[in-house]
């Protein structure tokens, strides 16, 4: 079965959550996880930087199909007290 490079970028993995607080991208990574939203992660924590000042980053990404809803899931998760 052949597939195109616009069908990979249909499936390709999509930015649902960006930041540098790791409380928050735990808290955001549960709440999609509990949604059984497949999800993958990155930290990137400038471990070889020269500025000590510079804080982690991290993303959460995940399958095209499942943006829509993995926004809405990360919103209520933000606002939660």
């Amino acid at each position: 079965m052949a597939s195109s490079k616009s069908d990979a970028g249909k499936a390709g993995p999509q930015l649902a959550w960006r930041g540098n607080d790791p409380v928050i991208f735990s808290l955001v990574l549960a709440a999609l996880r509990d949604a059984d939203i497949p999800t993958y992660q990155i930290a990137d924590h400038h471990e070889l930087t020269l500025e000590p000042i510079q804080k982690p980053g991290y993303g959460i990404f995940v399958r095209k199909e499942d943006l829509s809803r993995a926004e809405e899931i990360v919103r209520a998760a933000l606002k939660r007290p």
